[in-house]
């Protein structure tokens, strides 16, 4: 939690110690659980359902690009803040998976898969489309999909995905959730395959692009341990390291390994150019200690972005999908290469004069949305030209 930064988990902000106490510091979800916000409203709409399964499903991406089963997906451990915007929470049967399968039957069993009430070995990122499942059905119909007084009932429903779809869900979001309440793992739909799905797509313009995390970069440079602080190296074998000679081979390696991907987290490193411009997945091949800034582990400030230039444009009143359809047909109008790692920050270039622009979406409660228009490098009067450019477009 310490390391991941996306607008749909949790954040941990510090961490305290006493004899007696551990102190958490989170972020503060002022709305409280999902879990509460469903038994108040009932079943939702479905644009409100598929804007929090949207926003669930894109933490989840980033999590699992990143190797991180959650695995215990339920309202509970959903929370919402002030404008009730999603933050996933509870991290505490979430584990970095070094192989696909894991063994450990955990979970509320209402949302737990078939593999995992069954104690088979099963795949972490497989069990979390599953409980998502469920979790969406839910929303959508205000009550679970496998429901008994028997425990030993319900878990006969879960094994043979026995429940019932209304007759009042579109066709698309039928053939989704089936698609996610899929006994068999190996047939079960992908994080990418509900991207891609109509069901998933509902109610979003045609043409708007979906968000893609930005895929850790591949350091193939071999990393001396010996460069590394003790604390350093005490923090890779509490995510999972614990085997210092398969932790020191890994870095010493000249392939990318995922030791290399959480020591790079670690650094809080962000560089703009080293970014995925013209490929998915950029390398880092050289100077790698200078990127890494290995001295500044867990330095928040350690960022080598400055603006040159900001503009704010309020009151957005175009759905959020809609307006960000908007500011994507402008970038490639305007020639302009662009990344979309989550649904509140858009990133662009553009090389022929070199302009680089951050936009940040903030959205708010009562349905509209301000956008920061962050200017890293370019010419005033591009800066300017943009800024009226996309106004002009979002209003």
């Amino acid at each position: 939690m310490r390391i991941f930064d996306h607008p749909h988990l949790l954040k941990l902000i510090d961490v305290y110690e006493t004899e007696t106490h551990f102190y958490l510091v989170l972020e503060y979800a002022k709305h409280g659980e999902l879990f509460d916000y469903i038994v108040e409203r009932g079943c939702l709409s479905a644009q409100c359902a598929l804007s929090f399964f949207r926003q669930i499903i894109s933490a989840l991406d980033f999590l699992h690009m990143h190797n991180i089963c959650h695995r215990d997906i339920k309202p509970e451990n959903i929370l919402l803040d002030s404008k009730d915007r999603i933050k996933i929470a509870d991290f505490g049967f979430a584990r970095w998976m070094k192989s696909n399968v894991t063994s450990t039957s955990c979970g509320s069993p209402h949302y737990a898969a078939p593999e995992v009430i069954k104690g088979d070995p099963y795949d972490g990122k497989c069990a979390d489309i599953w409980s998502t499942g469920v979790l969406f059905y839910t929303l959508l119909c205000g009550r679970l999909p496998f429901e008994d007084q028997s425990v030993k009932n319900l878990l006969v429903k879960i094994k043979t995905a026995d429940y019932e779809m209304p007759n009042q869900f579109p066709e698309d979001i039928k053939t989704l959730i089936s698609s996610m309440l899929t006994v068999d793992p190996s047939k079960r739909i992908t994080i990418q395959g509900i991207k891609n799905h109509p069901g998933f797509r509902l109610l979003t313009p045609s043409d708007y692009i979906v968000p893609t995390p930005i895929s850790p970069p591949q350091i193939l440079e071999p990393i001396d341990p010996s460069r590394l602080s003790p604390k350093v190296i005490e923090n890779l074998a509490l995510l999972g390291f614990s085997d210092q000679n398969d932790l020191y081979n890994q870095l010493n390696t000249k392939e990318h390994t995922m030791a290399k991907t959480f020591l790079y987290l670690m650094s809080k490193k962000t560089n703009f150019d080293c970014l995925p411009w013209n490929s998915n997945q950029q390398k880092i091949t050289s100077n790698v200690y200078n990127l890494l800034q290995i001295d500044d582990i867990f330095n928040p400030d350690a960022n080598n972005i400055t603006f040159k230039d900001s503009r704010i444009l309020e009151n957005i009143t175009k759905g959020p999908e809609e307006f960000i359809t908007i500011l994507q047909k402008y970038l490639n109008d305007s020639q302009f290469k662009w990344l979309y790692p989550n649904d509140e920050t858009i990133l662009a270039k553009r090389d022929s004069d070199g302009t680089q622009i951050m936009i940040i979406i903030e959205y708010q409660k009562d349905e509209t949305s301000n956008i920061k228009l962050l200017f890293i490098e370019g010419d005033n009067m591009a800066l300017s030209s943009i800024s009226e450019t996309i106004s002009r477009q979002l209003y």
